[in-house]
């Protein structure tokens, strides 16, 4: 686990005394047997820390409740959702929960295994994973997901702090969804009169819940929602991990969600051509904005993404390279004399001294020279980006020359140095999302 501790809610400004009390309970004991080793992270609703069991000795991660929220019943409905609806799935790609309850001071608690890594969004910003990568563990995301949805659980905010990339000790990486904190159970158990109690849509209609940069056209609008929300809300990570921006931008959180509940999402090769086009087709398919039109369920999404030809070919990450360093064409080396002056001056310059060694046209020649005779030069001059491309990057024919001393003079004259054109400014890659519950900002 990381060393730095994340505050969800980074521009509140209680949020640093939240965290100061969050950090003054480490080195004291939970519920007389989970001693608080390390402060991990301060959400919207919880605490995490790294905590060891007094007895087994694991080491686990446990998320408490806040303090403001201990006396709230819906507060409290909402953390025995969590706990039990996690707790329904076994599944690899899931977290597991192993304990809850609730302390003798009143502190709500849920205790899961710890995990070794880091979320997806900072996975991506460091290491910077080629398409096929990224198809890889969607599909692994999908996996997790499908299993949720068999048990009638919608999670309703899939996003890559959410999804937990585990590295193992031989490099090799999969992945854990985490925080079911606003799930929707559409099947709760008949004898769990507690959650009964609360209805199963827990949500009253109209409400916008979700993360909003990655927040499905439905959610947004306050519509009902099914498990294609959640292929929406993947395809959201998937479209961000593969472009670098988001697929709907805007300049303030009200603006977000009027786009979001409007605007449909451009196409993954509009912005970054390099994606490969299968894969490409998948993650648009997610995004569509009428339901109907989307992936009917993770089990299929998943398949498209595993069948997926994927290139090796890597593709700029947020956090990486500048997005204008990786052109389609990016490692193909290119000739040293650049522009379209210097391409037409070097094509003359060689039409010109091969016409300059041709015979003149009153000197004696035998008819195997004249087989010989260099024919006229056509050559096209290195491709550039399509949005450079102009008239002067056409192909030039050289005419020829008879006189040799003209052709020198041409040559030497189209050698004189230009002054180069100004740099165009590079296009840089949009900086990750803001964190959950800080305002929407442009990411243009």
């Amino acid at each position: 686990m990381s060393e730095t501790v994340r505050i969800d809610d980074e521009d509140d400004d209680g949020a640093a005394l939240v965290a100061r009390d969050a950090q003054a309970r480490v080195g004291t004991t939970l519920a007389d047997k989970y001693r608080l080793l390390r402060l991990i992270g301060v959400g919207g609703m919880g605490i995490v820390y790294e905590a060891l069991h007094a007895f087994t000795h694991r080491r686990v991660a446990i998320k408490l409740i806040r303090a403001e929220f201990t006396t709230s019943p819906r507060a409290e409905a909402r953390f025995a959702r969590e706990a039990r609806a996690t707790a329904t799935l076994t599944h690899p790609g899931v977290v597991d929960v192993l304990d809850g309850g609730k302390a003798a001071d009143g502190t709500l608690y849920l205790v899961e295994e710890l995990l070794d890594g880091m979320d997806f969004g900072r996975w991506v910003a460091t290491r910077a994973p080629a398409p096929a990568e990224v198809a890889r563990l969607g599909a692994e995301v999908l996996d997790g997901l499908a299993a949720a949805h068999a048990r009638g659980l919608i999670h309703r905010d899939v996003k890559p702090e959410n999804i937990f990339v585990v590295e193992g000790a031989d490099g090799s990486t999969h992945t854990k969804i985490v925080d079911f904190g606003i799930v929707r159970w559409t099947d709760v158990p008949a004898d769990d009169s507690a959650l009964a109690a609360t209805g199963t849509a827990h949500t009253q209609t109209g409400a916008v819940v979700g993360t909003p940069v990655f927040m499905s056209p439905e959610q947004a609008r306050g519509e009902s929602v099914d498990e294609r929300t959640d292929l929406w809300s993947l395809g959201a990570v998937l479209f961000h991990a593969l472009t670098g921006r988001h697929p709907i931008q805007a300049e303030s959180y009200n603006a977000l969600i009027v786009r979001l509940a409007t605007q449909p999402v451009p196409q993954v090769r509009a912005l970054r051509e390099g994606v490969p086009e299968d894969l490409a087709r998948v993650v648009d398919r997610a995004l569509l904005p009428n339901l109907g039109e989307r992936w009917p369920s993770a089990v299929a999404m998943a398949a498209a993404l595993r069948a997926c030809t994927a290139s090796d070919a890597e593709v700029a990450a947020p956090g990486g390279p500048p997005m204008a360093m990786q052109s389609p064409s990016a490692g193909v080396s290119r000739p040293t004399v650049r522009g379209p002056f210097w391409a037409a001056a070097g094509l003359i310059a060689g039409g010109l001294v091969g016409a300059a060694l041709r015979p003149s046209p009153h000197a004696p020649t035998r008819s195997e020279d004249r087989a010989m005779e260099p024919p006229r030069v056509a050559v096209e001059p290195p491709r550039r980006r399509e949005t450079e491309v102009d008239a002067a990057s056409a192909a030039v024919v050289a005419p020829p020359v008879a006189d040799a001393g003209v052709a020198a003079a041409v040559v030497a004259r189209a050698m004189v140095p230009r002054p180069q054109a100004a740099a165009r400014p590079m296009v840089r890659v949009a900086p990750r999302p803001p964190l959950p519950g800080a305002p929407i900002r442009s990411y243009e």
